[in-house]
């Protein structure tokens, strides 16, 4: 099994969440101890600290100290513990042993504040981290605590080694945590399912009988086994929890359970002041200390005669939908899936949910959008226009109650794309009344301009709920989202583990080759024939064949997985690590799905581990999704371990053509600080308007550093450029000159809308420019930003930092000249040669079939115009258009035609982007004599528009016929070349253009209508997402080099919408 590199992370916990700092060591059990106070004959007393002596026992505890979480580097990276806790952790001076007992005292702070980081509270944390760890066992300790506001003791355990990710991907278990608010109650928690934000927990409370409560002496305790944790207070059982899962960061599989609680954990005791867990509550004014009292800690473990459970797979039994439950529709929980009944919005919180979707843009999160509908392909969307994206990715939700069944599977089901590219986040919850619970996993999925289909399949694990909540979160990022075809449907899942399946999303072929994913017994996609057992140790994780000594052929024995991708044409590695109990050989084959073998190889494995590394090409076209992997172990009775089995292909994973090669915007500045967002603690996101650009350079100036509180974070200031698509596995290239008027440190960093860092840096700084070059590796396809941090990284005065020539490109991108990548003749056909070929044409009455009504003769399109004098009929009621036209930004074009109608009438020609934004307009009046029409525009962005001439209710017209001609769009100046204008268009694809349906009719859509969303520009708004970071460790400086921006073609396609200045249809 791999071992992930541990890091130290910012995280954001949940309600009822710890953080804490974690280092890499190894792990050692602390002496063990004369047992004394036996709690059942099945516990021995393996260690334990009584606390008679002196002062505090430094072979068992360590402190943690001060008001942060603190890198490897010991620089500060969160305040609060992550937590926004209060209180300052001190090295001995909050902590005391009195009459046998540990004394924990927390103290509000009156003078020498800056002795504390400014706090205004201090208290103590130790932990037994590389010290004394339990893995199983009774841990257990005797503890008081105080009561009142703001006060949060806590007894609780964190893994000693991050085994399977960060937290929450490798657990935490909270034995007992007390909100000294509530004196009469206390909690616990496990914490498990993913890497923040994808974490999940699970818990319960104890409420102590009348007469009693926190204040006094208690026993809490839990008893950990495999596959079961219990707690007790007072040896009194309050609750169990057997069922939890967990996933490393970019796994596709589960970790086989009971991961993550199948590790070493050390404990933790703290008395903290403020923080989340109670809302941020601190104690009354006259508040001056307070007591945590702990009698002892004890860890046992099973005494001789006593074994512990062997886990086995959690069975959820299969609940009934209680009552008031909400009734599926043909089978879909999701109601008015074509949203017919629009949208209930919730902005203040305290406004009543709707049974079908609401919009929440609550205001304490700053998130700001409007939802209309829309209609792609013939099915209505909902379309989330964002103008403020928030600070959280709650910020804005789309919302539907849905009722989840206890034990029942479901698959949830939806299409999405975005204006541009960016992430969503989705969920099954609970609401505040079930304390925000999740469900589901949570799914973060990645958006471009094309639809995507979506499916995820999860267990209600918790209680049923009849007012769950189905969650789209789509704050943090600008661009607009469309969100169809949702559903929710109960799901008899049943997994075939031999049927055809894709590469991994790190490109391996082979599933669970490290034999520690899937199933209890971590033996998941692998077969066995012959007279052999196979198991995988717990200890070790690696696969076992102990073969018989029965056998005489290789073939005698197989192992095989089945349902493997292989790649015609494209060279395949194959690799592993394997030892025999004897030197022996074994045969590897590979085999096509017709059985035929595609590699035969002899193997000699040794007593030591080896790895082996195999190349081979699969000499045959196309894709074949079933190939077998065997290993032929037979004819020697031996014992044989195998291990990291992975199998990738060249072929399958080159870079895809059309990815955008240069992924920052105006990275010189040439147009101004367009594309830019900025954020500082005084000013949020206002703070763009104080950033200048002198001399081709964006200068900021940065805000004298604070003591607490936002001022004081790294984070506090920040300059970015948000939704940048990365490609997985592509390797990209990140440079940037950069100055400061003051010697200072920075960091720059690119991470997703979950704050995961794909790419980060600390750097040093001066007035002297120096340009910097980096590369690194895409872990996934996903929207990044690339975010200068220019907050607290020491204690600076206001002063400046210089930052030009930013690019982002994919490593060896050779930059293009813009107007190589400029379509001349964007629009065909303009003179009717080939019909009506590449034109279309809508009505109110025919919608799209409209276009058979039209003719063309005599080199004219002659389009039938009905009676326009009823009322409610638009302008835009009739139109006779061109799609899919690519423009380039800050490129002059020419416009012109020629037009006659058969009565005198008004007419308007408009330029338009898929959001009905304009980039021209204009209203033209038309008589029976031909007019010759010319004019000109520039175009604001990069994006793919249409020509439409909007023929509909201007004035009360009757039946008449418009003809037009000759219709031109090209670079102002440029020279018709024949063979340059058809071809030039790569934006002809049958099917995706989004005007080809009658949803673009406003009349059917009252949404799509832009004049209803006046001066929204979802890229104007620019959002503060360093709130909440993750490191992944830093990236070695591969040199200076000086690199320049251009936008090519793939980045042209990509980046629709993108306009700054918009006008309406």
């Amino acid at each position: 099994m791999e071992k992930s590199k541990k890091k130290i992370r910012r995280y954001l916990v949940g309600a009822l969440a710890l953080s804490v700092l974690l280092s890499n060591f190894k792990i050692v059990f602390a002496e063990t101890i004369s047992e004394e106070n036996n709690q059942s004959e099945k516990w021995k007393l393996k260690w334990s600290d009584e606390f008679n002596e002196d002062s505090l026992n430094m072979d068992n505890w360590t402190y943690e100290i001060g008001n942060w979480i603190l890198d490897e580097n010991g620089n500060k990276v969160s305040q609060g513990w992550g937590n926004n806790e209060a209180q300052y952790y001190t090295q001995g001076e909050n902590l005391s042993i009195k009459d046998g007992n540990l004394v924990i005292t927390a103290k509000k702070v009156d003078k020498e504040k800056e002795k504390y980081d400014n706090c205004n509270y201090t208290s103590t944390r130790i932990k037994t981290e590389d010290k004394v760890t339990a893995k199983y066992g009774r841990i257990e300790a005797r503890i008081k605590m105080p009561k009142g506001n703001g006060i949060w003791p806590a007894f609780w355990m964190m893994p000693n080694d991050d085994k399977y990710g960060v937290w929450a991907a490798s657990g935490e278990i909270d034995i007992m945590e007390a909100k000294g608010r509530i004196p009469n109650e206390v909690n616990g928690t496990i914490h498990y399912g993913g890497i923040w934000p994808n974490n999940r927990y699970s818990g319960s409370h104890y409420r102590f009988e009348e007469g009693t409560d926190i204040t006094d002496f208690h026993d809490y305790a839990i008893e950990w086994e495999p596959g079961e944790i219990r707690w007790y207070v007072d040896n009194e059982l309050y609750q169990v929890q057997d069922n939890w899962n967990t996933y490393g960061k970019n796994e596709d599989l589960k970790y086989s359970f009971p991961a993550p609680f199948d590790q070493d954990f050390y404990i933790i005791l703290n008395l903290a002041i403020g923080g989340n867990y109670d809302g941020g509550i601190l104690p009354e004014n006259d508040f001056s200390s307070a007591e945590m009292l702990v009698d002892y800690v004890r860890v046992y473990d099973k005494a001789d005669g006593y074994e512990y459970k062997d886990p086995k797979e959690p069975n959820i039994e299969k609940g009934e939908l209680p009552e008031g439950s909400k009734e599926a529709i043909d089978g879909n929980y999701i109601y008015d899936t074509n949203y017919e009944n629009g949208f209930n919005k919730i902005i203040n919180g305290d406004e009543a949910f709707s049974n079908t979707w609401n919009l929440l843009t609550l205001k304490q999160f700053g998130g700001e959008a409007s939802i209309s509908t829309d209609k792609l392909d013939n099915t209505t969307f909902a379309k989330v226009d964002i103008s403020k994206p928030g600070s959280e990715v709650h910020s804005i939700q789309l919302i539907q109650y849905i009722t989840l069944a206890k034990g029942r599977t479901y698959k949830l089901s939806y299409d999405a794309k975005a204006s541009s590219n960016r992430n969503i986040s989705v969920k099954a919850s609970g609401g505040e009344e079930r304390g925000w619970t999740t469900y589901s996993n949570v799914y973060s999925d990645s958006l471009t301009n094309d639809v995507s289909h979506f499916e995820h399949v999860f267990t209600m694990a918790q209680n049923s709920d009849v007012k769950a909540r189905l969650e789209f979160n789509v704050g943090t990022s600008n661009p607009s989202v469309w969100i169809g075809n949702v559903k929710v449907e109960e799901f008899e899942e049943s997994i075939d583990y031999n049927a055809p399946k894709k590469p991994l999303s790190d490109g391996n072929h082979i599933y669970n080759g490290t034999f520690d994913k899937g199933l209890v017994d971590r033996k998941t996609y692998w077969n066995l024939s012959g007279d052999a057992n196979y198991f995988v140790p717990e200890s070790s994780r690696n696969l076992c064949i102990d073969v018989k000594n029965n056998t005489n052929n290789y073939e005698d024995v197989v192992l095989n997985q089945k349902g493997i991708m292989l790649v015609g044409e494209a060279n395949h590695t194959l690799t592993f690590n394997a030892r025999a109990d004897k030197d022996r050989d074994v045969k590897l084959v590979m085999k096509d799905s017709n059985g035929d073998n595609v590699l035969e190889k002899t193997i000699s494995l040794e007593k030591e581990l080896k790895e082996y590394n195999l190349e081979f090409k699969f000499n045959t076209s196309g894709i074949d999704n079933n190939g077998t992997i065997e290993f032929l172990l037979g004819g020697i009775e031996s014992q044989i371990s195998i291990d990291n089995i992975e199998l990738k292909c060249d072929g399958l994973h080159e870079p895809p053509k059309d990815i955008e090669k240069f992924l920052i915007k105006n990275g010189d500045f040439k147009n101004g600080l367009e594309e830019w967002k900025a954020w500082n603690w005084e000013k949020n996101d206002d703070f763009i308007n104080d950033i200048k650009v002198k001399d081709g350079k964006a200068v900021i100036e940065v805000p004298k550093v604070g003591e607490t509180g936002d001022a004081s974070q790294t984070w506090g200031v920040q300059f970015k450029q948000t939704d940048l698509l990365l490609n997985k596995d592509i390797e990209y290239e990140l440079s940037f000159n950069i100055s400061s008027s003051i010697d200072r440190e920075l960091e720059v960093v690119l991470q997703n809308s979950g704050y995961y860092r794909v790419f980060e840096k600390k750097i040093s700084v001066s007035p002297e420019v120096k340009e910097h070059k980096y590369t690194f590796k895409a872990t996934g396809t996903e929207a990044v930003e690339l975010n200068f941090l220019l907050g607290k990284f020491g204690d600076y005065n206001t002063h400046e930092v210089s930052i030009d020539n930013v690019v982002l490109k994919v490593e060896g991108a050779v930059e293009e000249n813009p107007e190589d990548n400029v379509v001349k003749f964007p629009l065909s056909n303009g003179k009717f040669d080939n019909g009506l070929e590449g034109w279309k044409a809508w009505n109110w009455i025919k919608n799209d079939n409209f276009i058979s009504d039209v003719k063309v003769e005599n080199g004219e399109a002659i389009i039938p115009i009905p009676e326009l004098k009823n009322n409610g009929i638009e302008t835009w009621a009739v139109q006779f258009r061109q799609t899919n036209l690519p423009l380039t930004k800050d490129i002059e074009y020419e416009i012109s035609f020629d037009i006659r109608s058969n009565i005198d009438r008004e007419l308007e020609v408009v330029v338009q982007n898929s959001g009905y934004y304009r980039v021209f307009e204009d209203k033209i009046s038309v008589s029976p004599e031909v007019k010759k029409y010319e004019n000109t525009f520039k175009a604001t962005g990069s994006e793919i528009v249409e020509l439409n001439f909007l023929l509909g209710k201007f004035a009360e017209y009757s039946s008449h016929e418009v003809y037009i001609d000759n219709v031109v769009l090209k670079v102002k100046g440029a020279e018709e070349n024949p063979g340059e204008n058809p071809g030039e268009n790569p934006g002809e694809n049958p099917g995706e253009n989004p005007g080809e349906n009658p949803g673009e009719n406003p009349g059917e859509n009252p949404g799509e209508n832009p004049g209803e969303n006046p001066g929204e520009n979802p890229g104007e708004n620019p959002k503060n997402s360093g709130q909440n970071l993750e490191k992944s460790g830093t990236l070695p400086d591969t040199g200076n080099e000086t690199v320049n921006t251009s936008i090519g073609i793939s980045s042209i396609i990509l980046a629709l919408g993108l306009i700054l200045i918009k006008k309406k249809r």
